[in-house]
């Protein structure tokens, strides 16, 4: 049996008051035996990054559950991830103490640019405005300030829409962030849908048409090529973590992209065992390690919105095999997430031969393999796929799972970029 259990991640979770407000940090890192929260010399004890995925965790149980211990503490993280926003609208990301010292040296902690913990407080702060509406009007109006502060960076981006640049010989859209980062546009993204599904207006619906519009043309075989199928995460490279530009398309009128994607590039990458990278120059080159639960999310988001827009069992229960990485069905057949717990473990990795389970569980891996459980909650079809086993060994064309006693064969069909899943 597998569940939703927040233990640990409320284990890695401390409440801080700071001038009055009760604020919701998550330490970064923890290690066995004692899995005590342990900081880093360098970044410090905790993020921006984690505190807004946890708070998108916490909003979509509250959502779905009605359960106010999941909004209480959405609000606490919100009220961390507003703390570290610069003047400028931009965010920092560490903070060194519980102190809420905040790190302004370390080069992933700058409020520089539009950056990967900037858009996943947008992420966070639009699902907040979505989920949480006008519950509490103060807090409410604090959101949508933030929001609004952050956004002016993201219209200054798109000030370069229509711009293309040359890498490696392909044509990419250059007005995402970091010129060409799907990964980081695509978390972005995810925040700027839900704060226009609770109060749009014609200028972000224009703002999100932009932006998925340069998520969908990174996918490969988009322009006739046939390369699975796969968004580029960044430049000419796909890799699995954070690259959820199908979860983020599926929310947009670009979904049938998300959905070609599903058909041709996911169940490759389950059937054959996950991957890590791969460089579309190159697409047989495939890196396979490190495998991380922050590479599994974004498959199962992604699966679960293209069944959302078509109600095809097939997509659900794709979603479930994806899923069945944290319960064992991976390369180092063991479980990345224990129920009895809630931990999420850090990663599958090669070493000398040997393949290694990370026995640290910190926020991040706990974070991303609740967020994957509960998308496949969601989906009845897709819980029984998700304590899959393999029966065969990971291959090109195909692979067997069993489900619940019965064998499932997983198909693909390369040449027309599709897959069927049928039982034996």
């Amino acid at each position: 049996a597998i569940r939703i259990n927040t233990g640990h991640l409320d284990h890695l979770t401390q409440r801080v008051v700071k001038g009055g407000d009760t604020l919701a940090i998550v330490h970064i890192y923890a290690e066995p035996p004692n899995y005590d929260w342990l900081p880093d010399d360098d970044e410090g004890t905790a993020c921006v990054d984690d505190a807004a995925r946890a708070a998108v965790f916490h909003l979509r149980r509250y959502r779905a559950t009605g359960d106010t211990y999941h909004r209480d503490a959405a609000r606490h993280l919100l009220a961390f991830v507003r703390y570290m926003q610069d003047d400028s609208g931009l965010f920092y990301n560490f903070v060194w103490t519980d102190a809420l010292d905040i790190n302004v040296d370390h080069p992933n902690s700058l409020a520089d640019q539009l950056n990967w913990w900037t858009a996943r407080a947008v992420w966070a702060l639009g699902e907040g405005v979505q989920v949480l509406g006008d519950e509490n009007a103060e807090e409410a109006a604090l959101n949508r300030a933030a929001l609004h502060r952050a956004v002016v960076h993201v219209d200054t981006l798109l000030e370069r829409f229509g711009e293309y640049k040359q890498v490696d010989g392909r044509r990419m859209p250059a007005w995402l962030m970091y010129e060409t980062a799907a990964d980081a546009t695509s978390e972005l993204l995810l925040g700027l849908v839900a704060w226009d599904a609770a109060e749009g207006t014609p200028q972000s619906a224009h703002r999100i048409d932009q932006l998925a519009q340069g998520l969908a043309e990174m996918r490969m075989g988009s322009v006739g090529e046939d390369l699975r199928g796969a968004h580029l995460s960044y430049e000419t490279t796909w890799h699995a973590w954070g690259s959820s530009m199908g979860q983020a398309l599926g929310q947009t009128s670009r979904w049938p992209s998300a959905q070609a994607e599903a058909d041709a590039f996911f169940p490759w990458l389950i059937g054959s065992g996950w991957a890590h990278s791969f460089p579309a120059s190159n697409p047989d080159s495939i890196r396979r390690f490190e495998q991380i639960a922050y590479g599994v999310r974004p498959v199962v988001g992604s699966l679960a919105g293209v069944f959302d827009r078509t109600d095809d069992d097939d997509y659900a229960h794709l979603a479930g095999l994806a899923a069945s990485w944290l319960t064992g069905n991976n390369p180092a057949a063991l479980p990345m997430y224990n129920s009895a717990t809630g931990m999420g473990y850090d990663g599958i990795s090669l070493r000398d031969g040997q393949i290694y389970r990370s026995a640290n569980s910190g926020a991040e891996s706990t974070i991303e393999a609740l967020l994957a459980l509960h998308f496949i909650q969601s989906m009845p079809q897709a819980w029984p796929f998700a304590l899959a086993q393999p029966a065969s060994d990971p291959s090109e064309t195909g692979r067997t799972f069993q489900v619940d006693g019965t064998a499932w064969h997983l198909a693909l069909d390369a040449p027309t970029n599709s897959f069927s899943l049928t039982s034996r």
